[in-house]
């Protein structure tokens, strides 16, 4: 695939996978097989900046024949604690898409709590919330299953607030001792955001807000949720902030006007989670994006 560009969509790492419903998607590698997989690839291609893809979209300037650039999304602490030293060893440059409500605080997203309330090894029953979920989940296997009922549900359903239908799922589950996961739940600081911005290798972008879908939102809710992400970035960074990725990221995550009101606060590239290559004169509000997860390493 030379002559293509390559941008690898990573979440985070960890030192150690201890959780039976907790990360079942393994979206946080360990530490080995980050480590692996970023060796590997430096064997066979060339990593670049997403500074230098999007320049490579506007046709102001070519990449080396094997090019790829590493991305993760949400804002994970563990990039700052974990993946920021590894990638600074190995002398790779990165962006990390933020979702700037989560940063500085504790606050797990929609998926997040919703399998922290299903980790506990009891028995679980769950009645009137709607077809499709309400039932009886045992194992590990069941539970995640579950899982991938709702993402499809809600990622799915424009009228679904996520949020309120994982507050009203956890209530339904009933009451559990939710653990705190400091590797899966804890999200940047902003001085560690700021800190990561300084670094020659790295970029900082957002994520959105609340890391609601963009494409579900009214006008005004979806203009808020950019301007909010945007500005607490620029703050932060004290410069222009041009980068950007859509929450979740699908087809169906993303329209015109969520490009419009992006290129309303000076985004000026904004990449997909849809998987697949590049073209080097690609649209940057169009660029796939290659998931790296447990599955794959």
């Amino acid at each position: 695939m030379n002559g293509k560009m390559r941008i690898f969509l990573f979440h985070g790492v960890v030192r150690e996978h201890r959780h039976m419903v907790r990360n079942y998607t393994r979206k946080h590698l360990s530490i080995d097989q980050f480590v692996t997989f970023m060796r590997e690839t430096l064997q066979l291609h060339q990593p670049v900046t997403m500074d230098e893809c999007l320049k490579a979209c506007l046709g102001d300037s070519d990449l080396p024949p094997s090019p790829f650039a590493v991305t993760f999304d949400d804002g994970f602490e563990n990039n700052a604690s974990i993946v920021a030293p590894i990638l600074t060893d190995l002398g790779v440059p990165a962006t990390f898409y933020v979702s700037t409500g989560f940063i500085g605080t504790d606050l797990r997203s929609w998926t997040d709590e919703i399998e922290s309330a299903l980790e506990d090894e009891t028995v679980v029953d769950i009645r009137g919330v709607g077809q499709g979920v309400d039932g009886h989940y045992e194992s590990a296997k069941e539970k995640q299953a579950l899982m991938e009922e709702i993402r499809q549900k809600v990622k799915t359903d424009p009228a679904i607030d996520p949020y309120e239908y994982a507050s009203n799922l956890v209530k339904a589950i009933g009451p559990r001792q939710i653990e705190f996961c400091g590797e899966l739940d804890a999200k940047m600081t902003w001085d560690q955001v700021r800190d990561l911005d300084k670094e020659p290798l790295f970029t900082v972008g957002g994520h959105g807000h609340t890391h609601r879908i963009l494409s579900h939102l009214g006008h005004d809710e979806l203009v808020d949720e950019i301007r909010t992400s945007v500005n607490l970035l620029e703050r932060v960074v004290g410069h222009p902030v041009i980068h950007h990725s859509y929450p979740e990221g699908m087809p169906n995550c993303y329209s015109p006007e969520v490009i419009r009101v992006l290129r309303q606060f000076g985004v000026r590239c904004c990449p997909t989670a849809i998987e697949g290559f590049n073209e080097f004169r690609s649209d940057p509000f169009e660029l796939k994006r290659i998931l790296v997860d447990g599955s794959k390493v």
